[in-house]
């Protein structure tokens, strides 16, 4: 008796010191400042009426970390000049930026996140790009131990049509949909439940994921659909020989006007071959983001990366052609008094027109003189060379030094992708002749000079 009240004792003791020390006001931990941030916005989150839920949040907080604390080459990656822009981190700041921005519009509660100072233009000039503007009187001024800035969700203003892209965005979340593809009985199940995929999947997921799901599930309906037919064993057939691309563009007709997120991603790949005047670009770019941030391998192939490319350019060229032609209709109305305005709207479907021919039907001149181009600084392609060839050597010889291999096999391998890689955008009977990966050879290195030639050269230098 006596040993078990001793016992009792000290449980009870060994109870009141530990409920002590867990009264006991702890010093707060260093932690990161953005993680701080990170922590603050995931905890409003999780107790918000609106707004991302904790996960969501996580994730974005996550990735903006990785993109402007963790990556020790991050000034040097976001300074570099805009035609060298790196494509990879410039797409997934878009994708964060328009995650933040609905946490903006969804959120009463105001929150903040934090970057390096370094980084602020470049998410300036990124949130521009989808209808955001952040408001730099309101900016705190940048801490001058960290050099870290601090933005307020107040210094976010959302332009109104990205407003109610964004709240079209949060239906679509909301929205109980049905995740079957046999469950489908009307065109309006199908799109909710289609736009759910893009709205969802493109958070805390690589964007690319959330298009192939989309492809995925509405290639499942269309399978469906055609068992039920009359003539199934000839619909089936054709079902299965869908193109992804036909399918994706199907998806586009189906839903109209891009959704936020997918707006952003695809502007930019409009961008990017606007600038290029070719569809390599926007590939290189898109296929970079699809690399597995461990292994450094591609998760999709690269003919269904031209598939997703062209249609996303396709359908952010005609969101924009639909736009100008609205407007159209209301300038007409007062030709004369808006003859300057109606010039911009017609050139700006002129432009866009364009930029789509340059995935639907690539130049080939370009491709076959591409050689020469790209070592001709005086040629009016070889700022567009230039960048294509860059952004080739990142995805196909990440690593490998430029100058350490010989100019000859360089300039032969980059034009053979140049030509591989717009091929995937020409039809079956067009593609290009003397393109292959089978002509891809490894990149040759320069030879250092031998021991003798060293001595000979140095002895040649002395008596010059």
């Amino acid at each position: 008796m006596a040993n078990k009240n001793k016992a009792a004792s000290a449980a009870k003791e060994a109870a009141s010191k530990q409920a002590a020390k867990n009264t006991e006001k702890k010093s707060a931990p260093k932690i990161d400042p953005v993680m701080t941030d990170a922590a603050n916005m995931v905890s409003k989150a999780s107790n918000l009426g609106g707004g991302l839920d904790a996960n969501h949040t996580a994730d974005v907080l996550t990735g903006m970390r990785i993109m402007f604390h963790d990556d020790p080459n991050a000034a040097q990656r976001y300074d570099i000049s805009q035609e060298n822009v790196d494509s990879i981190n410039k797409l997934t700041a878009l994708g964060y930026v328009a995650i933040f921005a609905t946490s903006v519009v969804k959120d009463n509660t105001p929150f903040a996140i934090t970057m390096r100072a370094a980084q602020r233009d470049k998410i300036l000039e990124v949130a521009s790009e989808l209808g955001i503007t952040i408001d730099q009187k309101m900016l705190p001024a940048p801490d001058t131990t960290t050099g870290l800035v601090e933005i307020p969700s107040s210094a976010v203003k959302v332009s109104k049509e990205a407003k109610d892209a964004i709240k079209e965005e949060i239906a679509a979340e909301k929205r109980i949909t049905k995740n079957n593809p046999a469950d489908i009985e009307t065109e309006q199940e199908l799109k909710d439940a289609i736009l759910k995929i893009l709205v969802k999947g493109g958070v805390g997921a690589p964007f690319y994921n959330a298009v192939t799901t989309a492809i995925n599930f509405y290639r499942s309906y269309l399978t469906i659909q055609a068992s039920k037919s009359e003539n199934k064993d000839a619909e089936l057939a054709r079902i299965k020989e869908l193109a992804n691309d036909v399918i994706l563009a199907d998806i586009a007709k189906l839903l109209g006007k891009c959704p936020f997120t997918t707006g952003g991603m695809a502007k930019q790949l409009f961008d990017l071959t606007d600038r290029a005047k070719s569809p390599v670009y926007a590939f290189c770019a898109f296929r970079e983001a699809s690399l597995n941030k461990k292994t450094g391998m591609p998760q999709i192939d690269d003919q269904l990366c031209a598939d997703i490319v062209k249609v996303l350019i396709n359908w952010y060229g005609q969101s924009r052609i639909e736009s100008a032609n609205a407007n159209l209709e209301v300038l007409n109305k007062d030709k004369e008094k808006n003859k300057t305005a109606i010039s911009g709207e017609n050139a700006k479907i002129a432009h866009t027109h364009e930029v789509i021919k340059y995935v639907m039907n690539p130049n080939v001149d370009f491709v076959k003189k591409f050689a020469e181009i790209y070592v001709d600084n005086k040629s009016e392609g070889f700022p567009a060379a230039r960048m294509i060839g860059s952004n080739i050597l990142k995805n196909y010889y990440p690593g490998v030094k430029v100058k350490e291999v010989t100019q000859e096999s360089l300039v032969h391998n980059i034009s053979q992708y140049v030509g591989v890689i717009t091929n995937f955008f020409m039809p079956t009977l067009s593609k290009i002749q003397g393109y292959a990966e089978a002509n891809i050879g490894e990149l040759v290195k320069v030879e250092a000079p031998a021991e003798g030639d060293k001595k000979e050269s140095g002895e040649e230098s002395k008596k010059a």
